[in-house]
This record gives structure tokens, sequence and C-alpha cells, in this order.
């Protein structure tokens, strides 16, 4: 059995490192009036979650799911079979209104991010450990290991 200090490390590199091939592949799509109003917001091994701002644009990405799926698994070397869609206008009501994107949803998290909210979690045991394998995380990286 696998320690839990060797499992983590890799389980968040490979979802996080799927989102983020799906949202470059999602930006190389070419609708313009697409990328602007649907958001992919999570993955898993076969799925992928996309928030859109209007159930018109749930039912563009369904009739088009196919032609879509095929071009991200193209783009990503995925092989992603599903897609779910939300209709979920909060996340781009706040966007508009803001004027800016939102930056902690639109982006992976950085090094810095994690290590602040490691900094939050007050078992200092538990705390500590992560902060480890994030050191380790960044180590390897360094070192072109996945």
């Amino acid at each position: 059995m696998e320690d839990l200090k060797s499992v983590i490390p890799a389980i968040l590199h490979r979802n996080l490192g799927k989102i983020e091939k799906v949202r470059s592949a999602w930006e190389s799509i070419g609708w313009k009036e697409l990328l602007s109003n649907t958001f992919p917001y999570r993955t898993t091994s076969s799925t992928i979650y996309i928030a859109v701002t209007h159930p018109i644009w749930k039912n563009e990405i369904i009739n088009n799911s196919d032609r879509i799926l095929k071009k991200i698994n193209k783009l990503t070397g995925e092989n992603f079979s599903r897609i779910i869609v939300d209709v979920n206008t909060s996340f781009f009501q706040k966007k508009r209104s803001s004027g800016r994107e939102n930056k902690k949803l639109r982006e992976p998290l950085t090094a810095e991010d994690i290590r602040e909210l490691i900094s939050k979690i007050k078992s200092d045991r538990i705390r500590s450990r992560l902060t480890s394998l994030l050191e380790k995380m960044e180590e390897r990286r360094k070192n072109g290991q996945p």
C-alpha cells in the first residue's frame, strides 16, 4: 500500500493537469461567443463539467458535444467521453460586474495560493505534512518529474 505522501501529489498533479489542458483546448475551439459564455470548471477521468451563462449555451454544447469532445481529446491527449453542462449565471455576473476575470476560478492554484490555504489549517501536524508535500512537489517539478 502506498503512503499518503506519495499518493496525494500524484492525484493533485493529474487532476490539476487535466483541467488546465481542457481550459487551454477550450480556448482553441474557435467559437468566440462560446468562450465568453462558457467555462470548463472541473474534470474527472471521463467527464468535463462546463458552466454556461444561459440555457441556450447549454443546448449549443449538448448539440455539439461529439465534435467538442473529439477536438478536446485530440488537443489534450485525454479520452473524455461525456460533458455535463450547468447553467450558472452567478459566476458570469460576478465576472462582468467586477470588470475583470475572476483569476482564482480561471487559473490553477499557484504554490503561493496553496501555501496561503495551508497556513489556515489549525492542526500543526497536518499543516506541516502538507507543507512538506508541497515542497517535494515543487522540487520534482524543478527536476522535470511529474
